[in-house]
C-alpha cells in the first residue's frame, strides 16, 4: 500500500477567493483538480486559467450547496475518482446580514471555516502559498 497522496484534489467554493487560490496552489504542486461552485461561467474561466497556467487537468462540477440533493449529485460525479485532497471552502449563510446570522434558526448549517483535508499530509499547503491567487 502506497503512502503517497493521489494526484487529484477537490476544491469547493473554487470560483473565487480562497477556494480559487487553493485550486491554483494544488495544481501548481502537480495535482489535477476538481473545482466545485454554483456559477458555471466563473468555474469555466478558473478552469481555463488553471489549465493554461499549470498544465494540470481541471474538472468542473456545478453545484449549489443550498440545494437538498447537492451531495448526491457530487458523489455521482466523483465516484470513480481517486481523491487525495479535499478543500471544503463552502458555507451556507441563512442571511447576508451578519447580525441576523447570530440569531438564525439554521445556524447549524453554517460553516465559517475552510479546511484542507489530506490523507496524512496536514501541512500540504501553507496559507502564504495561496495568497497570490486569491485575487479575482
Amino acid at each position: 500500500m502506497s503512502n503517497s497522496v493521489p494526484s487529484l484534489s477537490v476544491v469547493t467554493g473554487a470560483s473565487e477567493g480562497i477556494g480559487r487560490a487553493y485550486a491554483f496552489a494544488l495544481a501548481e504542486r502537480g495535482m489535477n483538480v476538481v473545482i466545485i461552485s454554483r456559477t458555471k461561467e466563473k468555474l469555466d474561466k478558473v478552469a481555463k486559467e488553471i489549465g493554461e497556467t499549470t498544465g494540470q487537468s481541471v474538472k468542473v462540477i456545478v453545484a449549489d450547496f443550498s440545494e437538498e440533493n447537492v451531495f448526491q449529485e457530487i458523489e455521482e460525479e466523483l465516484k470513480d475518482l481517486n481523491v487525495g485532497v479535499l478543500v471544503n471552502n463552502v458555507g451556507v449563510l441563512p442571511s447576508i446580514i451578519p447580525c441576523k446570522f447570530l440569531n438564525a434558526k439554521e445556524l447549524d448549517k453554517v460553516s465559517g471555516t475552510s479546511q484542507a483535508c489530506t490523507r496524512g499530509h496536514r501541512n500540504f499547503l501553507h496559507p502564504p502559498d495561496i495568497t497570490m491567487h486569491a485575487q479575482m
